[in-house]
């Protein structure tokens, strides 16, 4: 995503493909070329982000509401969370851990992390026009 034109200057600035294009207010991070997620595994970003989001305190309201997406050109991404998942070595104590076609639910914290896979016939070959597509397919998602 692109960095927002500080004081919510980039609202009205469609050109701008920040957060503010979404449909609903969104938090964005973006794993892609950087270094903490380099050598994660499709499960090490699932747990990664539980742990972030478990570790915050959400306000009541926004958990009725809340939706947690992993956009992802991975079309086995799923599957291979649960493989990584099933071998003793990755079970963490108190974690249980729900794998569904297009869905991982972590029941404790009742997180769900809704898998996205970005099919965009552009996806991949221009930053823009990726950023734009998967705006796209998340508002279209949320609406």
């Amino acid at each position: 995503m692109e960095p927002c034109a500080g004081n919510n200057n980039c609202a009205n600035r469609e050109h701008v493909l920040c957060e503010h294009r979404f449909v609903r207010p969104a938090v964005v991070r973006y794993c892609n070329n950087r270094k903490e997620f380099f050598k994660l595994s499709d499960l090490g970003i699932v747990l990664h982000f539980l742990d972030q989001l478990t570790q915050t305190s959400l306000p009541s309201q926004l958990i009725s509401d809340f939706k947690v997406l992993i956009l992802t050109k991975d079309r086995k991404f799923v599957e291979a969370a649960q493989s990584e998942w099933g071998s003793a070595r990755h079970n963490r104590p108190g974690i249980i851990m729900d794998f569904n076609p297009g869905s991982i639910v972590e029941h404790s914290s009742g997180i769900e992390f809704r898998v996205i896979e970005v099919k965009c016939k552009a996806y991949g070959s221009d930053a823009k026009t990726d950023r734009k597509c998967a705006i796209d397919l998340v508002n279209k998602l949320l609406s």
